[in-house]
């Protein structure tokens, strides 16, 4: 029965690989062609065009925005302001936090899974259990005779 199923899984992966190298193929047949590469200068030539409109755009924008607070300087423009966090101290930050401020202190799962596997967690606060998966060759010609 795995035998068979695996023959066929090794057959499904061959027309995939073949597939998959015809459309290789014929991408770069297209992105070969005279057409296409002036498609592609003609594109990145309104690429350009576009990146530097949005710059002027954003400048002058930013510009009004600076000078009167006016966060709609256009109908199809709005302003919004983000507000950004840097904490240059963040060990301080860390102490700061365990004595005024605990919800800040979040639990970084990937370490505190790391510890339960290697059995540092009391098993009334996290359990490890362990799971079966199947692993299957990438390549099965080997394994089929």
């Amino acid at each position: 029965m795995l035998t068979n199923l695996l023959h066929d899984l090794h057959i499904a992966r061959i027309v995939v690989a073949e597939n998959r190298a015809e459309m290789h193929r014929l991408t770069n047949e297209l992105q070969a062609s005279e057409g296409y590469r002036a498609l592609e200068a003609k594109a990145a030539e309104a690429a350009t065009i576009v990146e530097n409109k949005v710059a002027e755009i954003t400048a002058l924008s930013l510009a009004a925005f600076a000078a009167d607070a006016n966060k709609h300087p256009h109908p199809a423009i709005e302003i919004k302001e983000f507000v950004s966090v840097t904490t240059p101290d963040t060990d301080a930050a860390r102490e700061w936090c365990f004595e005024n401020f605990r919800p800040a202190l979040a639990l970084v799962l990937k370490t505190w899974e790391k510890a339960v596997r290697d059995g540092n967690i009391p098993v009334n606060l996290a359990i490890s259990t362990k799971e079966p998966h199947v692993q299957i060759a990438s390549d099965l010609s080997k394994h089929l005779v």
